[in-house]
């Protein structure tokens, strides 16, 4: 949603709506595969699956906040 306010035209809008299915599509995928992948690992192995997650989440977030603060830096020159 939030990129749809660069989109010049309807046509580069319709594109934004199919990205966004494509992108429900795979997490919906995602999430169904998890489901048997989970079942099938040993416990240790969840553990180090949940860590990996947590840092790739970390991860994401530190990129967000950054890219926050250089937006709003930006903006207040």
């Amino acid at each position: 949603m939030a990129a749809s306010a660069d989109a010049n035209d309807n046509g580069e809008r319709l594109l934004l709506s199919l990205a966004a299915l494509a992108y429900a599509v795979v997490t919906g995928l995602t999430l169904y595969a998890s489901g048997h992948v989970e079942r099938r690992v040993s416990p240790r192995i969840g553990m180090i699956l949940d860590r990996v997650a947590g840092i790739l989440l970390t991860s994401i977030a530190v990129i967000l906040l950054a890219n926050g603060f250089t937006d709003l830096v930006q903006a207040a020159r």
